[in-house]
């Protein structure tokens, strides 16, 4: 009996990539075997997928390597978080989840480079999370124009990503409070 059911070392049949609305990027998704030294004959693959965000964003998914280890034909989703509705993927079946803001694009079995563009990207803007972040600011021990201009990020509108960069380069905001309001911005 599996005593870990779902956590396995396998490479998956479906891969979900979450995605964060804010500023363009990339990153590379490493896989082997997962149970073995095959990886130093070139028993690997990388797939690299890259973001553009503006008027039409696009995802880009390329995997190279030895494409034996990954499942053929994988069935990908796209999830992109802190998003308003009425954002689409362009010739997928999408859906709306409002309870964490997100555009769920399911695309099906899909080759192994690929590349998706998404229109009415949009960020939402909480005002939940705008009283929250002012009712922990008020009871902070620290002052008022840091206050203020804790605040004004968390009100600007901006991806979550953006107000917790601004608020990282906030000088003179105290670890503490900033562990407090990234705890809200990751709800």
């Amino acid at each position: 009996m599996d005593r870990y059911p779902g956590n396995s070392t396998g490479n998956p049949e479906d891969l979900d990539i979450i995605l964060f609305q804010g500023a363009d990027g990339s990153f590379t998704l490493y896989e082997d075997e997962g149970d073995g030294y095959g990886y130093e004959e070139g028993r690997w693959v990388m797939t690299d997928i890259g973001l553009r965000w503006g008027e039409e964003s696009i995802v880009t998914v390329r995997c190279y390597g030895d494409l034996s280890i990954i499942p053929r034909g994988r069935r990908y989703r796209l999830i992109i978080r802190g998003i308003s509705e009425g954002a689409e993927a362009d010739g997928y079946e999408c859906v709306y989840d409002k309870a964490s803001h997100s555009l769920v694009a399911d695309l099906g079995k899909m080759p192994e480079s690929f590349s998706v563009s998404f229109s009415g990207v949009v960020p939402y803007h909480d005002e939940d999370l705008c009283e929250t972040c002012f009712d922990k600011l008020l009871h902070m021990q620290i002052g008022n124009a840091l206050k203020k201009e804790a605040y004004d990020v968390v009100s600007s509108g901006g991806s979550k990503a953006e107000m917790l960069g601004s608020l990282m380069a906030l000088e003179g905001l105290p670890g503490s409070a900033l562990s407090v309001l990234a705890e809200i911005l990751s709800r």
